[in-house]
């Protein structure tokens, strides 16, 4: 309730907000094209459709630990949520931390790096969060936190800036949640089927691994599309936009 509550203030006030020069100019240039269309950007939503990949994975593996610890670790769970609550507060934190570095320095120069260390440092972090003892799980999910931080919070950003703005809000919507729907949902299936079958203990960080370079690739596809990301954006009174 009081998350649906914070989101209606947020359409509202977005709602009241004036669009940049620089979207408005982008969207009248859109207009006069042909190229703005669902389906003549078959090529651009497919790609995009892989960069939520490694975040989706990483939130939906933070969803999964309550359960990893009640059930292998046998974890009370008031301590289980307790230790998966701090870890998203941490989260919270350093993602709008990394988003001031992506406006400082690029926001593709951020994704690069948070990807990077997303895959240099998976299997130590699953290797923590699959011990037996509850302070190592508490530190591998904290830097778990922080390592995610920087791509969970940007990769939405970067793919809203790929799409025309003649069709970015329904290009987002559609292509994001399902992309998120696929890639986050199959981590508990996938988890607990390596965990009770495969018998391997990095069999789920390997997983994890594979999306992110999923991720990786698509980003370094759609690295050189032009975006309206890091650009200078002069806002104008409501009244003076087209």
């Amino acid at each position: 309730m009081i998350s649906g509550a914070f989101g209606v203030y947020l359409i509202l006030l977005r709602l009241k907000l004036p669009e940049s020069d620089e979207f408005n100019s982008i969207k009248r240039q859109n207009e006069t094209k042909k190229n703005s269309s669902i389906l003549s950007n078959k090529k651009l939503l497919f790609l995009s459709f892989f960069l939520p990949a490694g975040a989706s994975a990483g939130v939906y593996f933070f969803v999964y630990q309550v359960s990893y610890i009640t059930t292998f670790i046998h974890a009370d769970l008031f301590k289980a949520t307790a230790i998966n609550t701090i870890s998203t507060i941490l989260l919270t934190i350093f993602i709008p931390i990394f988003a001031k570095l992506a406006d400082r320095h690029g926001i593709q120069k951020v994704l690069y790096s948070g990807l990077g260390l997303l895959i240099i440092t998976a299997l130590p972090l699953f290797w923590l969060m699959s011990q037996q003892s509850l302070p190592m799980i508490i530190l591998g999910q904290l830097l778990f936190a922080i390592v995610l931080s920087p791509y969970l919070g940007l990769n939405a950003v970067f793919m809203a800036s790929l799409y025309p703005t003649q069709i970015r809000i329904t290009a987002f919507s559609f292509v994001y949640n399902l992309a998120v729907a696929i890639f986050g949902s199959s981590i508990p299936l996938v988890a607990i089927y390596l965990q009770k079958k495969v018998h391997f203990q990095f069999a789920s960080g390997i997983y994890f691994i594979a999306m992110c370079l999923i991720s990786l690739t698509a980003l370094i596809i759609l690295s050189k599309h032009k975006t309206t990301s890091n650009k200078t954006l002069n806002l104008q009174p409501a009244s003076h936009s087209v």
